[in-house]
């Protein structure tokens, strides 16, 4: 199962190098996105393009191996410590090098400072991190939570409050299919926004956090997530995109209609009746949007 997921292409835990650059912050901002992340393994020696596994010079093998550790320990702050290991795949050794989960986020470039050298992995790919994130990461090296700080120079009165709890009910009995589970659902109160983060108290006071200015689309500089459509396999070109701003929830909403309009749509027979069915089951749309935006 190791070498399936090893082998199986790129994705949000692994990156290929068919060789190792001569400037090593080309995979400097890998190492520290995956430190920063759930941890990963740059593969050197196979083609990230056509996943030929090409293989590297076995005569400089370990001295490639020694500098790779070096780079790695030199460049990056807090100091990160990689497994770095050898695996001959079809008569070629590779360079399996495995970086794990840091506990002192954020992890960063030293040269380039916290502001500019930090990275994170999103869907397979290596990014700078956004503002939003890079004090979720110091929070979270703190053993603290962005969402959960107080929200800066934000205020909510009880009836802001109680419009919020009544609009988190509505939205998850809307998305609430079997009625036995329905009535499951009870009511929500601020005392419950405060066990969820989403209220604090404060110098006797109850304010609200980054958490409930997410979700009542209040945030100061509010995050949006974009969709697009492109032409081919690649991300090269753009057939239609769109930006959805508002709270969190109806951003969610927002970009699941936009996904199911632009996918393929069959149909089923069940019984005498035709069925709608999606290429892709509308459940698991929203569940991937869902868990990208959390």
């Amino acid at each position: 199962m190791y070498q399936d997921a090893l082998f199986s292409g790129e994705s949000g835990n692994v990156e290929y190098k068919v060789t190792v650059p001569d400037k090593s912050e080309k995979y400097m901002k890998t190492v520290v996105a995956f430190a920063n992340g759930d941890g990963g393994r740059i593969v050197f020696g196979i083609d990230d393009k056509t996943r030929k596994i090409v293989g590297m010079d076995s005569e400089n093998i370990f001295q490639t191996m020694d500098a790779i550790t070096n780079a790695i320990s030199d460049s990056c702050e807090p100091r990160i410590r990689p497994e770095v290991t050898l695996q001959t795949i079809e008569d070629k050794t590779i360079i399996v090098v495995e970086i794990l989960p840091g506990a002192m986020s954020p992890y960063y470039i030293k040269s380039k400072g916290i502001t500019e050298g930090t990275y994170v992995r999103v869907s397979g790919t290596t990014r700078p991190v956004e503002g939003y994130m890079l004090k979720e990461l110091i929070l979270e090296g703190q053993n603290r939570y962005y969402d959960s700080e107080p929200c800066n120079g934000m205020s909510a009165t009880d009836a802001e409050i109680e419009k919020l709890c009544r609009s988190m009910k509505e939205i998850a009995l809307k998305n609430t299919l079997q009625d036995s589970e329905k009535v499951k659902i009870k009511d929500i109160t601020k005392n419950t926004l405060i066990s969820w983060g989403i209220l604090a108290e404060e110098n006797g006071k109850t304010v609200p956090t980054n958490a409930y200015a997410l979700l009542t689309g209040t945030m100061r500089m509010q995050p949006v997530i974009q969709c697009g459509v492109f032409k081919g396999t690649d991300r090269a070109y753009f057939v239609d995109r769109r930006e959805f701003t508002g709270s969190v929830q109806e951003q969610v909403d927002a970009s699941f209609q936009y996904v199911l309009e632009k996918i393929n749509l069959g149909m089923k027979i069940q019984g005498i009746y035709r069925q709608d069915v999606y290429e892709l089951p509308a459940d698991s749309v929203r569940e991937l949007i869902a868990n990208a935006v959390e």
